[in-house]
C-alpha cells in the first residue's frame, strides 16, 4: 500500500551510476546536497518534486516514510526505529571476517563478533514487544534501512564462505526474535 502511495505522489527516474567512475553531474549533484564538494559521493540521492536534493539512505527512507504516510508512529516509536538503523550496521559487520583466513583463530573471533551482534539484535527485538517488525506487526522505516545489512550476511557470506551459515547460528543460539525478523524482511 505505501508504495502505491508513493508512487502515486512521486514522478521519478532511476540512474544507475557507476560507482567506479561517476559522472561529474552526479558529483555535483552531491556536492551542492552536502555543501562539501570534497566529499566523496555516494549513493542514494533523491530528488524531491519541489527540487530538493536528499543523500543518505535513512534519510531518504524517513522522507518516503514520510510522504507514504506509513511513518505515522510515535515519537518513541521513531526513535526506536532510528536506533536499529543506527545499530545494526555495527552488529552486522561481517567483512571483517572476510579480510580472515578460512578457519584461523581471527576468522572465529570476527564470527563470534558478528554472533554477539545477533544476539544484540535479539534482545533488542525481545524488547518490541509483538510482531516480527521492530515496530511490531509492520515493516518500517527500520527494516527498509536494514534489510540490506541483514541480506547479505544471510545470502553473501555463505557464498563466499559455505562453511558459515548464519542461519545455522541463529538456531544454535536461539535466536527466535532474530530468526522470525529475518524471515519476516
Amino acid at each position: 500500500m505505501a508504495i502505491s502511495l508513493i508512487e502515486k505522489r512521486l514522478q521519478y527516474e532511476t540512474t544507475v551510476v557507476d560507482l567506479q567512475d561517476k559522472p561529474e553531474a552526479f558529483k555535483s549533484l552531491y556536492a551542492s546536497a552536502c555543501g562539501d564538494p570534497t566529499m566523496s559521493a555516494k549513493v542514494p540521492i533523491l530528488q524531491t518534486d519541489d527540487d530538493a536534493t536528499l543523500i543518505e539512505s535513512m534519510v531518504i527512507v524517513e522522507y518516503l516514510d514520510d510522504l507514504s504516510g506509513a511513518g505515522d508512529y510515535s515519537s518513541e516509536e521513531k526513535a526506536r526505529a532510528r536506533m536499529w538503523a543506527t545499530l545494526v550496521p555495527n552488529w552486522l559487520s561481517w567483512f571483517s571476517i572476510l579480510r580472515t583466513e578460512a578457519g584461523s583463530e581471527e576468522e572465529e573471533e570476527a564470527v563470534a563478533k558478528v554472533r554477539d551482534g545477533l544476539r544484540a539484535m535479539d534482545v533488542f527485538l525481545a524488547a518490541g514487544g509483538s510482531g516480527p517488525f521492530v515496530l511490531g506487526d509492520s515493516f518500517s522505516s527500520a527494516e527498509a534501512a536494514t534489510a540490506p545489512f541483514i541480506s547479505r550476511l544471510m545470502l553473501v557470506l555463505p557464498g563466499l564462505r559455505p562453511e558459515l551459515a548464519p542461519s545455522r547460528w541463529l538456531e544454535e543460539d536461539g535466536l527466535t526474535h532474530c530468526a522470525a525478523w529475518v524471515d519476516a524482511v
